[in-house]
């Protein structure tokens, strides 16, 4: 005789939790079911586990699966606990299928061999990922393909590529920006909407036209020839030769279109959309309102380019940057919670410069480097001065381009600022892109060592490009911030903001702060608080400040009840 209280007692506890467990736990011996627990039996649909015992794991499972754990279990020992994960779609007794995520290995089961299987639904988890692939690569303003789609598609087009002749046609609306500014956002984005459904309807079935931005458009043109493209260019200045009538006015924008031809003019996407933006703004130069076609000839570089490029390299040295500020507010009170710093050049022939338009130079030359080391110095500064003047101390948020990622030296002078200044690292937010993801091994390893030091991180313009969320949910991630063109759909799309709630939920359940930027209107601020979103920055609460305005509007608004902050600026 054996006292046995002990094991019976572990096996009672075990099987209490396998039962109570909100994971589904099988376990199959010659391909049928020999258990399964309540959480099981709920995930198939069966009206008892009874049911369920002695069924074929092939009424639930695709027979490809079956065959890849068994080729897999067969490969380990079960005696090291080793196991095998596999995501595949389960089907219920109702006939839907469902995603699954699982975990097998093998083990032995009153005395034999068998396999147990831990896993969960995902289903959600899958729907949300395809909504965020979606966005990655569709414009949610005109419904076409974005720049990410369409350089995937020239990708595509370019590795079957024989001998068919290519022609990537670039354009921009010549008096976009002047309706834009004058008329407002919103007649702005039905402008857009009226040109890409006019873009589509021109070029028809011949070719391939998406949105990479802004007013900037680039269609593909594939098995063509030069007097094909001309026909093409032409019909397209023609169609936007006549007016487009938007809320009963009638209104004129016209395109200058560059066009690249391949193999002529380069044989990668890179240089192909590259040259097709040369060619466009040498259309530009020579009146606007038609189109050219690529030259190498040096007189052809753009003029205002080469300007600003070479102005650049001098910026920093004759303090022509300067940074803007804008406030980010708690949309359920009012209070200020954090400032981003936006940096602003002044030229001294073309007066202020958007960033729009320097910054990916300033990328494509490799001066963002410096000037992002300028800008991070700056706002600790600012940010250390405003706290010494007694002012809340609340964490400055600065942008941080790939390229600076791939600065050995960044993290040790982001310490080095820090520790020069004074400024605590909890009130340094660096702000990062989801293009990261594309290098996600070295990504991660200076996130955490960023992490490590103590600053706070955030995902900037969240849905514009694609972020696996099973690497997100792992990486050090604080805060999103949702893309402004998403908060304009709140008002402006017929979703009524539905990927901002999508987003929404999603921040909050991989447990980030979320902030919404661009926030123009009271009816973006009610729904982002009924979905509960946490922050917001935007028009609505104050344009961008320079130093000395943020200064008076921190004071006033310290002053002021917190529900007052909104036009403070």
């Amino acid at each position: 005789m054996f006292d046995i209280t002990d094991r019976k007692e572990s096996e009672y506890r075990y099987r209490s939790l396998v039962e109570m467990s909100p994971d589904f736990i099988a376990v199959f011996s010659r391909g049928k079911i020999e258990y399964i627990n309540e959480a099981g039996r709920i995930l198939v649909g069966a009206a008892s586990i009874e049911e369920l015992i002695g069924q074929s794991f092939l009424n639930f499972a695709p027979s490809h699966i079956i065959e890849r754990i068994k080729s897999r279990l067969s490969e380990i020992d079960y005696r090291n606990k080793e196991k095998i994960s596999l995501e595949f779609q389960v089907k219920r007794l109702d006939g839907e299928s469902i995603d699954v995520e699982m975990a097998a290995t093998p083990i032995l089961y009153e005395g034999r061999f068998a396999t147990q299987i831990v896993g969960r639904d995902i289903s959600e988890r899958k729907k949300a990922e395809k909504m965020i692939q979606n966005m990655a690569y569709y414009d949610t303003l005109t419904g076409l393909p974005n720049r990410n789609r369409f350089r995937q598609y020239l990708n595509e087009v370019l590795n079957k590529q024989e001998t068919q002749k290519l022609a990537v046609l670039f354009l921009d609306l010549d008096r976009f920006k002047i309706i834009n500014d004058t008329k407002g956002h919103t007649l702005g984005d039905l402008m857009l909407q009226k040109v890409a459904t006019r873009l589509e309807d021109t070029v028809r079935n011949e070719g391939f036209v998406s949105r990479q931005g802004g007013d900037e458009f680039i269609i593909l043109l594939e098995d063509t020839t030069k007097e094909k493209v001309t026909n093409t260019a032409q019909r397209i200045l023609d169609e936007f030769a006549k007016s487009i009538e938007l809320n009963g006015q009638d209104f004129f924008v016209t395109p200058s279109i560059g066009i690249s031809l391949y193999p002529c003019d380069g044989a990668d996407e890179e240089t192909l959309i590259k040259h097709a933006d040369t060619a466009m703004y040498q259309a530009k130069e020579r009146g606007k309102n038609n189109f050219r076609f690529y030259s190498s000839n040096l007189n052809g570089i753009p003029i205002r380019k080469m300007e600003l490029e070479n102005g650049l390299r001098k910026a920093l040295e004759q303090n022509q940057f300067m940074l803007f500020y804008q406030p980010q507010v708690k949309l359920t009170t009012g209070e200020i919670v954090g400032i981003e710093a936006l940096i602003r050049w002044q030229h001294p022939g073309h007066g202020f410069i958007a960033p729009a338009e320097f910054i990916p130079l300033a990328e494509e030359t490799g001066l963002i480097v410096p000037i992002g080391k300028w800008i991070l110095r700056k706002a600790c500064e600012q940010m250390k001065a405003w706290q010494n003047a007694g002012f809340p101390h609340i964490p400055v948020a600065v942008n941080v381009s790939v390229r600076q990622f791939q600065d050995e030296h960044l993290i040790d002078y982001i310490s080095g600022i820090l520790d020069q200044v004074g400024l605590e690292a909890k009130y340094l937010e660096l702000e990062i892109t989801e293009s990261i993801m594309q290098n996600i091994e070295k990504s991660t390893i200076i996130l955490n060592q960023l992490k490590e030091i103590g600053v706070l991180l955030s995902v900037d313009d969240f849905g514009t490009g694609y972020s696996s969320l099973s690497y997100l949910k792992h990486l050090p991630i604080d805060k999103i911030k949702i893309d402004k063109s998403f908060v304009d759909d709140i008002v402006y799309h017929s979703n009524q903001g539905m990927m901002v709630k999508t987003i929404i939920d999603m921040g909050l359940n991989l447990q980030f702060v979320v902030i919404a930027e661009g926030i123009e209107t009271e009816e973006q601020v009610n729904f982002l608080k009924q979905n509960k979103c946490e922050i917001g920055q935007g028009y609505f609460y104050s344009q961008p400040l320079p130093d000395m305005q943020m200064k008076e509007f921190l004071r006033v608004h310290q002053s002021a009840s917190p529900f007052e902050v909104k036009k403070l600026g």
